[in-house]
């Protein structure tokens, strides 16, 4: 199976092959200028389609125009001559990589022709590891099955597990668009038919898909009448190979619709016509065919009567126009996604030739997908803890190391993790591993049991233990380097970055608080049980405060002892000194309960409350859960026992009153005795 990345994408693009031995080199990166010279290849003139193959590290594999296949070395390949296909179509030819067999490539040709002349699709297979890595043509010219009818545009895309690939194309006459399903052994399955809103014409025409392969836009004409031009802007899926169409409209009238490219942004659609040549820019993003009609905007003139050319969306961002009559410039459109037409950069011809290198109608396609390296590409890899860990606990990063080429095996080069500071190696290295500093360990990708590691497969994960000194978020780079036979683009994929973080060995001191849990009398002396206890997952809890703070009418119990550590600073709040009172506390440890004598002195229910303060290393959420409170309950009466009646009180009236009735008992009851001593 084949996926591809934007930087592999972009590397199958670096070469160019068009025209009078026009050679492009755009690099495997940026946006630059690309470097133009003059092709050594023995073929003179290449008049309209030709596709360039360069696999995903940005080496050229081959490429194929005017019939036939060319190497490396700009010689034609071994049995590469003779490719069936119209010489002068507008897209005469697609290639594609087998995505499971290394070094294997398909070259499907279309043999229809402008006015009307039907073709076929036929296919030949490149074994790029023949011949020392120059290549063979092993098969050739086999006939695409199922009666499929092509004319002169033609494309492909991968499919949409990357298992394969589908050669698009449309049919003369009809309304026909067709695609054709190849898997690593060749077509696969009945051709897939999608029809569109209008005949596809019979003259020129072209299928290019947008940069993120959303959509596709497919131009057509008709001989003779410049108003059937044609644009389409479709959907494609990928899993079926049906195609639907998103808009469809009638392109400029000056010339014959020849192709249409999509801008780097797809917000814009440039269709080239010949005959004169003209350029045309749409503004596709709506999706509705009226207003991109509307958007219709005239570039330039891009030659006379015989003049014009392909326009074509390059690897440098950048929009390019070819020049037919043997024209000694290109045009190239700098800023092609620019809002307003006159601040594009066009500028018919800006890009001059070199000497006795000229234009003709065509400008190439490019290898679909991303055909893996015939050589390795070692891509590392590295995760850490995903969770936060604490400062000075013993970590794990784990280090990967992928081969992603197509073939060739990683055995050798050096695998290096950069620490930053405060991150450091700690013991039980691999054993090929070293720690050549306190934040750096290298291992040797050739040493025994590291490699080699095959294409596809894997090494590792290797286990570098380290340990953290400071709190913090942390990235630590991989880095593979010296891997022989790496090169081009399998060098940009070469690090690998991960995040940790450790958290300060910090103490969570959280209090609880207790008292009685029945209500008790008025005046009776309670016990309220406090307790701290060390939520933290490192660090202990070595000072602080904790405070009792007691609502009115609650006081201390007068005369009662206090814990150890702890002072009634007045008689409604007690602090106690942590260090004093039984610290440190270890995490997961508690202190206490320490018993605070109290007493209430008028019924009803109070809230006590109990908060810690100061204590070293506390921090953020730490800070969030030191206080707590209870409740307690206090009657005017004494509690009853076993069911019986409450004993009722008496209010201050009826205790004066009692008074008064006490002392006349008394005196009555010592005359009496003194009447009965009388007697006697």
């Amino acid at each position: 199976m084949q996926s591809c990345t934007p930087t592999q994408v972009r590397a199958t693009e670096r070469y160019w092959f068009a025209g009078n031995k026009i050679a492009m080199d755009f690099g495997v990166s940026g946006t630059a200028l690309p470097t133009i010279t003059a092709s050594p290849a023995t073929v003179s003139n290449v008049q309209e389609g030709s596709t360039v193959v360069t696999d995903a590290n940005g080496t050229l594999q081959f490429w194929v125009g005017e019939g036939s296949v060319y190497n490396r070395n700009q010689v034609v390949m071994a049995n590469g001559s003779g490719i069936t296909g119209n010489l002068s179509a507008v897209q005469v030819v697609v290639a594609f990589a087998a995505p499971d067999v290394p070094g294997k490539y398909f070259v499907v040709a279309t043999s229809g022709a402008a006015a009307g002349i039907p073709g076929t699709l036929l296919y030949s297979i490149v074994d790029m590891t023949a011949n020392g890595g120059l290549g063979a043509v092993t098969s050739k010219n086999i006939t695409v099955p199922g009666g499929i009818s092509s004319n002169e545009t033609l494309s492909a895309v991968p499919n949409s597990d990357g298992t394969g690939y589908w050669v698009l194309t449309t049919s003369y006459g009809t309304r026909n668009l067709v695609a054709q399903l190849f898997d690593s052994n060749g077509p696969v399955g009945a051709p897939v038919v999608s029809t569109l809103s209008e005949d596809v014409g019979n003259l020129f025409g072209s299928i290019y898909f947008n940069k993120d392969l959303t959509q596709f836009a497919v131009a057509t004409s008709v001989q003779g009448s410049n108003s059937s031009n044609i644009v389409r802007t479709m959907r494609f899926n990928a899993q079926t190979g049906q195609a639907t169409e998103i808009a469809s409209w009638h392109a400029g009238t000056t010339g014959s619709a020849y192709a249409a490219d999509f801008s780097p942004s797809g917000k814009y659609l440039y269709v080239s016509n010949i005959y004169p040549g003209q350029l045309y820019r749409y503004d596709v993003s709506s999706g509705d065919a009226a207003t991109i009609k509307a958007s219709e905007e005239s570039v330039g003139v891009t030659g006379d009567i015989r003049g014009g050319g392909h326009v074509r969306r390059g690897p440098d961002g950048a929009m390019w126009i070819a020049h037919e009559a043997n024209n000694p410039s290109l045009t190239r459109i700098a800023n092609p996604d620019e809002a307003l037409v006159a601040n594009i950069g066009f500028a018919r011809g800006n890009i001059a030739l070199p000497a006795g290198v000229t234009s003709r109608w065509g400008l190439p396609q490019t290898v679909a997908g991303c055909p893996k390296p015939l050589a390795p590409d070692a891509v590392p890899a590295v995760s850490g803890p995903a969770a936060p860990f604490y400062v000075g606990t013993p970590q794990t990063l784990a280090v990967n190391l992928a081969n992603q080429g197509g073939s060739g095996n990683v055995a050798d080069g050096t695998l290096t993790i950069n620490l930053p500071a405060n991150v450091q190696a700690g013991s039980g290295l691999p054993a090929a591993c070293t720690a050549v500093s306190p934040q750096q360990i290298n291992c040797d990708l050739a040493a025994a049991g590291m490699g080699p590691v095959a294409p596809g497969a894997n090494l590792g994960p290797l286990s570098i233990p380290v340990t953290v000194s400071a709190p913090g978020t942390y990235n630590v780079d991989v880095t593979v380097a010296g891997v022989t036979g790496e090169t081009g683009a399998a060098l940009l994929n070469n690090t690998a970055q991960t995040s940790i973080t450790a958290l300060a060995l910090a103490p969570d001191a959280v209090p609880a608080i207790s008292g009685p849990a029945a209500p008790f009398g008025v005046g009776t002396p309670q016990v309220l049980a406090v307790q701290v206890a060390n939520n933290g997952a490192a660090g202990d809890v070595t000072d602080g405060t904790l405070t009792v703070t007691l609502p009115a009418n609650v006081q201390v119990t007068g005369g009662a002892s206090l814990p150890a550590g702890c002072t009634a600073t007045t008689p409604q709040q007690i602090a106690c000194n942590l260090a004093l009172a039984g610290g440190p506390v270890a995490p997961g440890a508690s202190l206490g309960p320490l018993n605070i004598p109290v007493t209430v002195s008028a019924p009803g229910t109070y809230s006590v409350d109990a908060v810690v303060t100061g204590v070293t290393g506390e921090v953020d959420a730490a800070l969030l859960n030191n206080t707590a409170q209870t409740s307690i309950t206090a009657q005017g009466s004494v509690p009853p026992v076993n069911g019986a009646a409450p004993v009722p009180t008496l209010g201050a009236g009826a205790l004066a009153a009692l008074s008064v009735a006490l002392g006349a008992l008394a005196i009555a009851t010592r005359r009496r005795k003194a009447q009965v001593a009388d007697r006697r």
